[in-house]
Formats: C-alpha cells, structure tokens, sequence
C-alpha cells in the first residue's frame, strides 16, 4: 500500500544524489528508516509508478512525458519551433 509521505530535507537531498550520482533523470528510490536516520535502499532505474499515482493523483506518465519534452526543448531550441 503506497501512502503519501512528505520527504524532509535530508531525505530529499539524498534521493537527488542518489539519482545525480547514478545519472537518472527518472528514478524510484526506496528509503527505511534505519536507527540513525534514513537508510538509502535501492535506486531503480526503471520503477513502476502505479503506487505513486495512487497514493498522488499524479499522472506521473504524463509528467515524465512534460518534463521530458522540456529537457529537449532547452537542449535543442531550434527544433521546438
């Protein structure tokens, strides 16, 4: 069962490294709380989204989609006009 969850600074920050380190634009990344703080689990180059979009609301198909049109966009301008 996937409920929403607020992620704090500190966990935040470790995910975006995680994937920064790795090279992942997209990624799902598992984290336990361990006895001193969060403890990165896995990070999945290729997650399934269902749990997220229903915990969410989020379309996150049609986000990725978004974010990846607008990663071409800056990159290549002129193909975009």
């Amino acid at each position: 069962m996937c409920v929403p969850y607020e992620l704090s600074a500190y966990e935040r920050e470790l995910c975006l490294r995680a994937a920064s380190v790795i090279g992942l634009e997209y990624t799902g990344i598992d984290l336990l709380p361990g006895p001193d703080g969060p403890v990165l689990l896995e990070v999945n180059g290729a997650p399934q989204w269902h749990g997220l979009a229903a915990a969410t609301g989020i379309d996150v198909a049609g986000a990725i989609v978004e974010h990846a049109l607008a990663l071409a966009r800056r990159r290549h301008p002129r193909a975009s006009s």
